[in-house]
């Protein structure tokens, strides 16, 4: 598989502090994945081989399948042999992340992005402002 620069891009006003930083910009692939797995390495080599920004959509396998983020023990957290008798597809991410059971009605949405693109005001002020409406219901 082979990065792609065809993609379309949208714009994406980043905020730094509350104000309006520099505009970057937001590439959409227009990448139909022939499988998950193929998704999952497209996030990476983008995540490893660009500086851009990137929102990729896909949708879920046919069959039921289990992904799991890079830490997880397949061990500890799947029935191995019953995986087995299923036929179930076991991918790991490379990213972190709990065990999911992905099917046809699955939307991926992953941002392959730098930190700077996201306000950094999400603080403990911003989290101490949500908790203080979630008492007052």
């Amino acid at each position: 598989m082979q990065l792609r620069s065809g993609s379309s891009v949208g714009e994406f006003r980043a905020f730094s502090t509350g104000m309006a930083s520099t505009l970057r910009l937001l590439r959409l692939p227009r990448n139909k994945f022939p499988s998950m797995l193929h998704q999952l390495v497209f996030e990476e080599r983008l995540f490893r081989l660009t500086n851009d920004n990137w929102c990729v959509f896909g949708h879920g396998p046919r069959e039921p399948a289990v992904v799991m983020g890079i830490s997880g023990k397949p061990e500890k957290l799947l029935n191995i042999a019953r995986c087995r008798d299923a036929e179930l597809q076991v991918v790991k991410r490379f990213s972190g992340g709990g065990t999911v059971v992905v099917d046809d009605s699955t939307l991926f949405v992953s941002w392959v992005c730098h930190k700077d693109l996201l306000p950094h005001t999400i603080s403990t002020v911003s989290y101490t402002h949500l908790r203080a409406h979630e008492t007052e219901a």
